[in-house]
Protein backbone atom coordinates (compact mmCIF):
# COMPACT_ATOMS: atom_id res chain seq x y z
CA UNK A 1 0.00 0.00 0.00
CA UNK A 2 1.84 3.40 -0.70
CA UNK A 3 2.85 5.42 2.17
CA UNK A 4 0.24 8.41 1.47
CA UNK A 5 -2.43 6.14 1.75
CA UNK A 6 -1.65 4.40 4.54
CA UNK A 7 -0.91 7.32 6.49
CA UNK A 8 -4.31 8.79 5.47
CA UNK A 9 -5.73 5.77 6.74
CA UNK A 10 -4.00 6.01 10.14
CA UNK A 11 -4.23 9.82 10.61
CA UNK A 12 -7.89 9.55 9.69
CA UNK A 13 -8.63 6.88 12.42
CA UNK A 14 -6.20 8.90 14.96
CA UNK A 15 -8.33 11.60 14.66
CA UNK A 16 -11.66 10.18 14.85
CA UNK A 17 -10.36 8.31 17.93
CA UNK A 18 -8.96 11.60 19.78
CA UNK A 19 -12.05 13.22 20.21
CA UNK A 20 -14.41 10.76 21.29
CA UNK A 21 -12.22 8.00 22.89
CA UNK A 22 -10.15 10.19 25.13
CA UNK A 23 -13.29 11.51 26.52
CA UNK A 24 -14.49 8.02 26.99
CA UNK A 25 -11.62 6.19 28.51
CA UNK A 26 -10.22 9.16 30.53
CA UNK A 27 -12.35 11.25 32.54
CA UNK A 28 -10.23 14.39 33.10
CA UNK A 29 -10.11 18.05 31.82
CA UNK A 30 -9.00 18.18 28.29
CA UNK A 31 -5.10 20.27 28.66
CA UNK A 32 -6.70 22.52 25.20
CA UNK A 33 -9.91 22.23 24.56
CA UNK A 34 -10.23 22.43 21.02
CA UNK A 35 -14.45 22.63 21.02
CA UNK A 36 -13.48 26.77 22.32
CA UNK A 37 -11.37 26.98 18.61
CA UNK A 38 -12.70 28.50 15.65
CA UNK A 39 -14.45 26.08 12.93
CA UNK A 40 -11.27 25.49 10.59
CA UNK A 41 -11.73 24.60 6.85
CA UNK A 42 -10.25 21.69 5.64
CA UNK A 43 -8.77 22.09 2.03
CA UNK A 44 -9.54 18.52 0.67
CA UNK A 45 -7.01 18.85 -2.28
CA UNK A 46 -4.62 18.83 0.28
CA UNK A 47 -2.23 16.15 1.31
CA UNK A 48 -3.72 13.35 3.67
CA UNK A 49 -1.07 14.66 5.71
CA UNK A 50 -2.03 18.49 6.00
CA UNK A 51 -6.09 17.46 6.35
CA UNK A 52 -5.19 16.64 8.92
CA UNK A 53 -2.14 18.64 10.27
CA UNK A 54 -3.03 22.15 9.16
CA UNK A 55 -6.90 22.73 11.02
CA UNK A 56 -4.90 21.73 14.36
CA UNK A 57 -2.67 24.83 13.35
CA UNK A 58 -5.44 26.88 12.55
CA UNK A 59 -7.34 25.86 15.99
CA UNK A 60 -4.48 26.65 17.88
CA UNK A 61 -3.78 30.09 16.38
CA UNK A 62 -7.71 31.11 16.58
CA UNK A 63 -7.00 29.95 20.89
CA UNK A 64 -3.95 32.26 21.29
CA UNK A 65 -1.80 29.04 21.74
CA UNK A 66 0.28 29.19 18.60
CA UNK A 67 1.34 32.75 17.32
CA UNK A 68 2.74 32.30 13.81
CA UNK A 69 5.20 29.25 14.84
CA UNK A 70 5.87 29.94 17.73
CA UNK A 71 3.75 28.65 21.29
CA UNK A 72 2.85 31.13 23.85
CA UNK A 73 3.49 29.88 27.09
CA UNK A 74 0.87 32.24 28.57
CA UNK A 75 -1.86 31.24 26.59
CA UNK A 76 -1.26 27.22 27.32
CA UNK A 77 -0.71 27.87 31.14
CA UNK A 78 -4.04 29.74 31.07
CA UNK A 79 -5.54 26.52 29.52
CA UNK A 80 -3.50 24.50 32.45
CA UNK A 81 -4.74 26.91 34.96
CA UNK A 82 -8.66 25.73 34.50
CA UNK A 83 -7.97 22.22 35.25
CA UNK A 84 -8.46 20.34 38.56
CA UNK A 85 -6.45 20.49 40.96
CA UNK A 86 -5.09 16.93 40.97
CA UNK A 87 -4.54 16.80 37.20
CA UNK A 88 -3.34 20.01 36.97
CA UNK A 89 0.34 19.89 37.80
CA UNK A 90 0.07 16.20 35.46
CA UNK A 91 -1.01 18.45 32.49
CA UNK A 92 1.22 21.45 33.39
CA UNK A 93 4.14 18.68 32.63
CA UNK A 94 2.28 17.15 29.56
CA UNK A 95 1.87 20.75 28.17
CA UNK A 96 5.44 21.52 28.76
CA UNK A 97 7.13 18.55 27.52
CA UNK A 98 5.04 18.49 24.77
CA UNK A 99 6.03 22.35 23.31
CA UNK A 100 9.47 20.98 23.35
CA UNK A 101 9.22 17.94 21.52
CA UNK A 102 7.08 19.41 18.87
CA UNK A 103 9.86 22.27 18.48
CA UNK A 104 11.38 19.49 18.07
CA UNK A 105 10.09 17.08 15.56
CA UNK A 106 9.53 20.50 13.70
CA UNK A 107 13.10 20.89 13.33
CA UNK A 108 13.92 17.41 12.30
CA UNK A 109 11.48 17.91 9.60
CA UNK A 110 12.64 21.16 8.45
CA UNK A 111 16.29 19.62 8.75
CA UNK A 112 15.22 16.37 6.28
CA UNK A 113 13.52 19.33 3.77
CA UNK A 114 9.57 18.05 4.72
CA UNK A 115 7.52 21.11 3.95
CA UNK A 116 3.86 21.80 4.27
CA UNK A 117 1.36 24.78 3.68
CA UNK A 118 0.32 25.21 7.16
CA UNK A 119 2.69 24.78 10.55
CA UNK A 120 3.09 21.22 11.67
CA UNK A 121 3.06 22.42 15.08
CA UNK A 122 -0.66 22.51 15.85
CA UNK A 123 -1.00 18.63 14.63
CA UNK A 124 2.33 17.44 16.30
CA UNK A 125 1.50 19.41 19.41
CA UNK A 126 -1.95 17.36 19.89
CA UNK A 127 -1.21 14.20 19.45
CA UNK A 128 1.51 14.79 21.88
CA UNK A 129 -0.57 15.98 24.46
CA UNK A 130 -3.22 13.31 23.47
CA UNK A 131 -0.77 10.46 23.83
CA UNK A 132 0.44 11.73 27.42
CA UNK A 133 -3.17 11.90 28.76
CA UNK A 134 -4.08 8.43 27.80
CA UNK A 135 -0.47 7.37 29.55
CA UNK A 136 -0.87 9.44 32.38
CA UNK A 137 -4.59 9.56 33.13
CA UNK A 138 -5.03 8.88 37.26
CA UNK A 139 -6.82 5.77 37.67
CA UNK A 140 -9.91 7.21 39.18
CA UNK A 141 -10.04 8.81 35.81
CA UNK A 142 -9.61 5.87 33.83
CA UNK A 143 -13.35 5.19 32.83
CA UNK A 144 -14.82 1.53 32.12
CA UNK A 145 -14.84 1.75 28.47
CA UNK A 146 -15.98 -0.46 26.10
CA UNK A 147 -12.24 -0.45 24.94
CA UNK A 148 -11.30 -0.98 28.44
CA UNK A 149 -13.78 -3.52 28.92
CA UNK A 150 -12.25 -5.52 26.21
CA UNK A 151 -9.04 -5.12 28.27
CA UNK A 152 -7.47 -3.03 25.21
CA UNK A 153 -8.13 0.79 26.32
CA UNK A 154 -4.62 2.52 26.89
CA UNK A 155 -2.83 0.44 24.61
CA UNK A 156 -4.85 0.65 21.74
CA UNK A 157 -5.28 4.32 22.18
CA UNK A 158 -1.15 4.27 22.46
CA UNK A 159 -0.96 2.39 19.43
CA UNK A 160 -3.16 4.34 17.26
CA UNK A 161 -0.47 7.27 18.47
CA UNK A 162 2.64 5.13 17.42
CA UNK A 163 1.23 4.33 14.12
CA UNK A 164 0.64 8.15 13.67
CA UNK A 165 4.15 8.69 14.80
CA UNK A 166 5.80 6.35 12.94
CA UNK A 167 4.29 7.07 9.86
CA UNK A 168 5.18 10.72 10.45
CA UNK A 169 8.76 9.44 10.65
CA UNK A 170 7.98 7.70 7.42
CA UNK A 171 6.62 10.30 5.73
CA UNK A 172 9.48 12.69 6.50
CA UNK A 173 12.45 9.88 5.12
CA UNK A 174 10.17 10.02 1.99
CA UNK A 175 10.13 13.49 1.44
CA UNK A 176 14.12 13.49 1.47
Amino acid sequence: MDLKIRSAIVLISLGSLMGDEIEQCCQVGKIIPLDEADDCPVDEAAEPHEKMMCPFDCKLKSLGVLNGDEFVQEKVDEFVGRLEDGWQEVAKTIATSCIVHSNTMKGKMEERGHSMTCSPLGGIYMMCLFKHTIEQCPEDKWQNSELKRRGKGRRLLTFWVFLFISNSKLLQQDAK
